[in-house]
C-alpha cells in the first residue's frame, strides 16, 4: 500500500510531459509534496541518503505554499522526468538498505545479545532458537 505514495507522484510527473491543463498542475502542487514528505520519513529510517535528499528537493520545488512558476513548460519537463524517475526507482528499491549503513544501535544490540548468550552458556543454560515455519 505504501508504494502507492511513490507511484502516484510518478504518474503525475510523467503525465506532465503530455498534459498542459491548469487542473493537473494544481493537483500536482498538493499530491507530489505530500507523497514526497511521506517518502522522506521512510527513506530517513531506511538510511537511504540519496533518496532522502532528492525527496527533500522535490518538496521544495513542488510545494503548494510558495509555488514555483510551472508555465515555462520546456524547462520543467526535465525536472518532471527526473523526479518521476526518482519516484519509480524508489518503488523498485523499496525495502533495500545498504549493508554498510548498519547503525551503532544495531551493533550494540547484537553485541549485548552475543554476550548474554555466552554468559548463559557459562552458567549452564542452553539457548534454543525457535524456527519460523
Amino acid at each position: 500500500m505504501r508504494r502507492v505514495f511513490a507511484l502516484t507522484p510518478a504518474y503525475l510527473l510523467w503525465a506532465c510531459i503530455f498534459t498542459t491543463d491548469e487542473e493537473h498542475f494544481r493537483i500536482m502542487h498538493f499530491l507530489v509534496p505530500f507523497c514526497a514528505a511521506l517518502l522522506v520519513y521512510d527513506t530517513y529510517h531506511k538510511m537511504q541518503d540519496l533518496f532522502f535528499v532528492l525527496f527533500l528537493l522535490t518538496i521544495v520545488l513542488y510545494n503548494p505554499l510558495i509555488p514555483v512558476d510551472y508555465y515555462m513548460r520546456p524547462g520543467w519537463i526535465c525536472f518532471d522526468m527526473a523526479f518521476g524517475t526518482t519516484f519509480l526507482v524508489k518503488v523498485f528499491l523499496w525495502g533495500k538498505v545498504a549493508q554498510d549503513k548498519i547503525g551503532d544501535k544495531e551493533i550494540r544490540r547484537s553485541a549485548r545479545r552475543a554476550m548474554a548468550l555466552r554468559n548463559a552458556e557459562n552458567f549452564g543454560f542452553k539457548y534454543y532458537e525457535e524456527e519460523d515455519d
